[in-house]
């Protein structure tokens, strides 16, 4: 498990009780970060945008929804 920074993390999947996590603007290689669930948002998903405020990590979702619009927009485009 990495440090964790207080940056924007997306959440990839759930393992037991922790998020898998990467930052949003992730590397080639970047390792994943564990976050326990206890310290998300209760109603966090996989694919949502995290931000760190006041000790607990928040769905941004303004963040969430350009995210996943843009991922939308990549994937209409290939096949176009």
């Amino acid at each position: 498990m990495t440090e964790i920074n207080k940056e924007l993390l997306v959440i990839d999947r759930f393992e037991n009780d922790f998020a898998v996590c990467f930052p949003v603007q992730m590397q080639v290689g970047a390792a994943p970060c564990n976050l326990p669930k206890a310290e998300i948002e209760n109603d966090a998903k996989a694919g949502d945008v995290l931000v760190y405020k006041n000790g607990f990590w928040r769905v941004d979702a303004e963040q969430t929804k350009a995210r996943r619009k843009k991922i939308l927009a990549m994937q209409n485009n290939l096949w176009d």
